[in-house]
């Protein structure tokens, strides 16, 4: 087995979306987003939710239907 650093898969798709923000990240009954607008409805959610008073390590429940938003 090799060794390799824990990277989150945030961090991850966040040097991806600025490495390659047009490429393809998430596709769903022929809707898509790109690495750019993953990343920025990421950090749009981050901050809603900060500013809803969840913080680092907190676990947050979701109930959504199955689409590019989940």
């Amino acid at each position: 087995p090799a060794d390799y650093p824990f990277i989150p898969v945030t961090d991850r798709i966040g040097e991806r979306a600025l490495q390659h923000p047009a490429a393809e990240a998430v596709a769903c009954e022929g809707e898509r987003l790109s690495y750019g607008e993953l990343d920025a409805l990421a950090n749009r959610i981050a901050r809603r939710l900060a500013a809803l008073g969840v913080g680092p390590d907190e676990r947050v429940g979701l109930a959504v239907e199955r689409s590019t938003g989940l």
